[in-house]
């Protein structure tokens, strides 16, 4: 009897054979899956993994690289958290080697969301290798997200900031200049295209 049925005694090499194909199998499907997402994607999230592992490269020099880059939700926390600090540190750098000064810049929620998701899609791919076996990171800075949040909304009503720029309302401020639009448009005859 041959197949899948037949019971053949387990070798300790064809254990590891086996455990072996499973992992390059699983490389397979992560790189072909990271080469098949679209463009805008990879150019978004790249630079921002490229970023977190540099990071990682100046907090956690002292760990073996099989770690260091491995993303958790303690780890991604802090990378946002540091994330405003880190690049003063860059740019600080940067005029160290009398480079071009980069200005420093506030992180915005939309920015941190980015680095977040970015975050995640580098921790998926790496629980799909098998390599990263700690919980969704999710949850480790959703807290953080929400203060950046509640920052730029309290930024935004101290500098009165207007939310009805763009409507319909928008530089029609009496009824009168609204009453003026609606009889102009009612006047016209349907043949001039309005």
């Amino acid at each position: 009897m041959s197949g899948f049925n037949s019971v053949v005694p387990i070798s300790s090499s064809s254990r590891a054979r086996v455990e072996m194909e499973m992992r390059e199998s699983m490389q397979r499907t992560t790189q072909a899956s990271s080469q098949a997402r679209p463009l805008n994607t990879s150019k978004a999230y790249d630079p921002k993994i490229a970023e977190f592992r540099e990071w990682c490269d100046y907090e956690f020099h002292y760990q073996p690289l099989e770690q260091r880059y491995i993303v958790t939700g303690e780890k991604a926390h802090y990378f946002l958290d540091d994330a405003e600090e880190y690049l003063d540190i860059k740019e600080k750098q940067l005029k160290i080697k009398k480079v071009k000064k980069v200005p420093c810049r506030r992180i915005r929620f939309a920015t941190l969301n980015q680095y977040g998701a970015a975050l995640i899609h580098l921790w998926k791919q790496q629980s799909l290798m098998n390599i990263n076996s700690n919980p969704h990171p999710r949850q480790a800075f959703t807290g953080l997200f929400e203060m950046a949040m509640l920052e730029e909304e309290q930024i935004r009503k101290d500098n009165y900031v207007n939310r009805g720029i763009g409507t319909i309302m928008d530089g029609y401020t009496t009824t009168d200049q609204i009453a003026s639009l609606v009889s102009f448009y009612f006047s016209k005859n349907n043949t001039d295209g309005y």
